[in-house]
């Protein structure tokens, strides 16, 4: 099934920038806690980063559940399709542009 590469573009895109967006809230949470010698405005801040980061967190279970269920459906050939973006008419791959070098000469 050569066609399974091209399900993986927006979404996977969706789900490496919330984990991305993750990382940085729990790092700057723990920056936060690390750098307040008593727990005040230091310790609010740190945990509404925390609640941020869960968000994130969140999101990225939903799309990756989203791509798994998209990826077995196509997998089972099942009479539904979910649709994940596909970027394969806006970006060629190395093989088409080897063909358009080919037919230009």
């Amino acid at each position: 099934m050569p066609y399974l590469s091209h399900l993986l573009s927006e979404s996977q895109y969706l789900l490496h920038a919330n984990l991305s967006l993750s990382s940085r809230h729990l790092a700057a949470s723990q920056q936060r806690t690390g750098n307040s010698p008593k727990a005040g405005r230091g310790a609010k801040v740190a945990l509404a980063r925390q609640h941020a980061a869960g968000g994130f967190v969140f999101a990225v279970c939903l799309f990756g559940w989203y791509l798994l269920t998209a990826q077995l459906l196509a997998t089972v050939d099942f009479a539904l399709t979910l649709p994940v973006g596909d970027l394969s008419g806006m970006i060629k791959g190395a093989s088409e542009k080897k063909t358009v070098t080919v037919e230009e000469e």
